[in-house]
């Protein structure tokens, strides 16, 4: 392993709720003495200062197929502006178009004050077929927002949020945290010579600003000179604003950093308000004077910034026009990655000479395993991001495919549902305390149980004392996740083996050799085929390794069947499914082969003996064990690789100096081919870590904001190892 990444306070501790005072059933702000929304009429004063300031309306109905719209805001709050926003979008907008809403919130209303505010727009307690019996009549489409928001909103965990909402036509992005904390993450790059050249080192804009939050009299803190400057960082040419606020701070920040601002009337009582677009000219090119300058010249002496190595600028072949790609391997990786792309109108041919799921995606039964530490490194944030992505994912989906005796359930009070953690020693008891002390605010996240209260909900005997229950985590069957993703219409699945992958420079398209002896074109590749990636000359440098798993399966007694939720510890042990368990699995380092070994059953029983002794009595006889073996495809810190492909050669002799230095100054940006991803890595995690790396891949090629921070997103570059190696000299 690694050393010990980089750690922030922040992201070690659960955000504070909003407190809030009722007025006429309208909430009130405690923390800032101010109201949300105009008491009078909400969604009027919205409709005035944010949508028809921002031209929205007559913006969307220009708009083309397929295109893209991103709104940014200061300050969620009730979702108000959202769902006004979202509600209008779906009115008029394209109906292939998508929208991307990015909202910072500090202070995130606690879940059941949301669901009073969603209450004036629709019943929480009517079933969604009642609501909406006139099937996709707009004037349904603010309630049934309202609901999928009720139901999606994320507990108050720091750091980026994706939601998907109207069947995938709008991705909502919660920012919790500080707002210019939260903004800088979304910025590719906050190295001081490319954070002006949002042309060429900012892949996506905003092209809508709503800045919104309480008064700035009320709440300067939010309201700071960085806050502005990242907003013109992430803004274009073009990019509109609005606010309800026309303080003179506001108005002169707003100025300094590059827009054109105007004070109109505001809405209501409100004597004034402003609105603008960027209009600051951005620099495009580096001048011949600047070249010449140390700042934008490699030396070997300590630099205050680290190399912008995981920035990849952009060039006019970073994005396929007709929006088809090919994606090499059809496990949870590929199928998760062909589904995302999909969704966002991309033809995709999936290549996988073995079919669906056919290796470690293939196994009956998958849990998402719950990993989590009170310290806020990158390998814990990551784990906690994708676990809760995750978590959401599966949820989405149909219940006919996914599980937890019977169906995946979300309610934490359920006793059928969730994943129970139990303790290998003292030590890890302690851990858990400690866990369940910094997550205490979001007892339907995780909480800690007793004995009594574990057996019940669990269904099970157990000898443990306590453990962690994550109510909103279950298992799934992968097999049918990945036929269930790839059932889109644009989704072809072709059997050919990929042996070869060439870059046509001059007719800018990908060749793919097959093993029969032919060549396939596509501009756009994503590789998502394990191990099996370093099989191509341009990817073979990645440092990938296979790590055998075998898990058994028992059939069920009539004690193991009153099993209700996933048991982990050393080993897993799934409910029931069609009169079987799943438990598990093996995890051999030397061994290569598939083949099912009875000393691997003994092995997994023996976990689970020692994960609950009177948990392991309950099952059948080692001699009923069947089993599968595959192999998973780790990386040396367990993290997975998501993200564009590095050239390597480039990236050694750009990067030479940090063999002499390992904090040389670098102000280059990666070198990463054109239109070639990553997808894989994902080890023992895949069910949890694929479908947020599928995210990420699709913004990525559709210049979208992505679901992770940059931070994040650059722990998971593909191009890491290379960094690291030159830092120590290996290479």
């Amino acid at each position: 392993m690694n050393k010990k990444p980089h750690t922030t306070p922040e992201a070690s501790a659960i955000l504070s709720t909003a407190i809030l005072e009722w007025r006429h059933d309208k909430p009130y702000s405690q923390q800032f003495d101010d109201i949300y929304f105009s008491p009078e009429d909400g969604p009027a004063e919205t409709d005035y200062v944010f949508i028809q300031q921002n031209q929205l309306a007559q913006r969307w109905r220009e708009l083309i197929s397929d295109e893209s719209f991103t709104i940014g805001e200061t300050g969620f709050g009730s979702g108000l502006n959202f769902l006004c926003a979202a509600n209008l979008w779906l009115s008029i907008a394209p109906p292939t178009a998508q929208l991307h809403y990015v909202s910072t919130e500090h202070y995130p209303l606690h879940h059941s004050d949301l669901n009073r505010v969603l209450a004036s727009w629709i019943d929480l307690d009517t079933p969604a077929s009642q609501n909406n019996k006139t099937g996709d009549d707009t004037s349904n489409h603010l309630s049934k927002l309202a609901r999928e928001l009720g139901e999606s909103y994320p507990p108050p965990l720091p750091g980026f949020h994706r939601i998907e909402l109207a069947k995938g036509r709008i991705h909502l992005s919660l920012l919790y945290g500080d707002a210019a904390h939260q903004l800088d993450e979304l910025q590719a790059s906050d190295h001081p010579l490319f954070v002006n050249l949002p042309t060429q080192s900012q892949p996506y804009g905003v092209d809508a600003w709503f800045l919104d939050g309480f008064a700035p009299i009320k709440n300067p803190e939010m309201w700071s000179p960085a806050l502005f400057s990242i907003i013109a960082n992430l803004s274009k040419p073009g990019t509109s604003f609005s606010t309800f606020t026309a303080a003179g701070n506001v108005r002169r920040e707003l100025t300094r950093v590059g827009f054109d601002v105007e004070k109109i009337k505001g809405y209501g009582s409100k004597r004034e308000m402003l609105r603008g677009n960027f209009v600051k000219q951005t620099r495009t090119e580096t001048t011949t004077d600047e070249k010449k300058n140390n700042p934008y010249t490699p030396v070997k002496r300590n630099s205050t910034h680290t190399p912008p190595w995981h920035l990849k600028l952009s060039n006019n072949s970073s994005r396929s026009g007709d929006k088809c790609a090919a994606v090499i391997g059809a496990g949870i990786a590929g199928c998760t990655t062909a589904n995302a792309l999909a969704q966002r109108g991309w033809k995709i041919s999936l290549y996988d000479p073995s079919g669906i799921a056919s290796g470690a995606s293939g196994n009956p039964q998958g849990v998402l395993y719950p990993k989590l530490s009170i310290e806020a490194s990158s390998f814990s944030r990551i784990n906690l991001a994708a676990m809760r992505y995750a978590s959401y994912f599966y949820q989405r989906l149909s219940n006919k495919i996914c599980h937890t005796n019977p169906q995946f359930q979300t309610s934490p009070n359920t006793s059928t549902s969730g994943v129970l953690l139990l303790p290998a020693n003292l030590k890890e008891t302690q851990k858990f305390l400690q866990i369940a002390e910094c997550y205490r605010q979001t007892p339907e996240f995780v909480r800690l149980l007793g004995r009594k209260e574990m057996e019940q909900i669990s269904g099970a005997p157990l000898t443990a004392d306590s453990g962690l229950l994550f109510p909103q985590l279950g298992w799934v069957r992968p097999t049918d996740i990945c036929q269930q993703l790839t059932q889109h219409p644009n989704i072809t699945l072709i059997g050919n083996t990929i042996t070869a992958l060439q870059w046509h420079k001059t007719k800018q398209y990908w060749v793919l050799n097959t093993e029969s002896g032919s060549e396939i074109h596509h501009s756009t590749v994503v590789l998502a085929n394990a191990a099996d990636i370093q099989q191509f000359d341009i990817t073979q440098h990645l440092p990938l390794n296979t790590i055998r798993g075998q898990i058994s399966i028992c059939p069920a007694t009539q004690e193991s069947q009153k099993l209700n939720t996933v048991i982990c510890g050393e080993a897993y042990l799934a409910p029931a499914s069609n009169g079987f368990h799943t438990l598990g699995a093996s995890y051999e380092l030397s061994q290569k082969d598939t083949l099912v070994r009875e000393a691997e059953h003994h092995s997994n029983l023996e976990k689970i003996r020692r994960t609950d002794t009177q948990l392991a009595e309950v099952l059948a006889p080692l001699d009923t064990f069947t089993g599968r073996a595959a192999l998973r495809c780790v990386t040396p810190d367990y993290l997975p690789l998501a993200g564009p492909a590095p050239i390597y050669d480039d990236f050694l002799n750009d990067f030479a100096l940090l063999r002499e230095n390992a904090r040389a100054h670098i102000p280059r940006a990666g070198s990463y081919w054109p239109n070639l991803y990553i997808n894989c890595g994902h080890g023992s995690r895949g069910l949890s870590y694929a479908p947020l790396c599928a995210q990420i891949i699709a913004n990525n090629l559709e210049h979208t904001p992505p679901p992770l921070e940059r931070s994040l997103l650059t722990a998971l570059n593909p191009a890491r190892f290379i960094i690291r190696d030159l830092k120590r000299g290996l290479v």
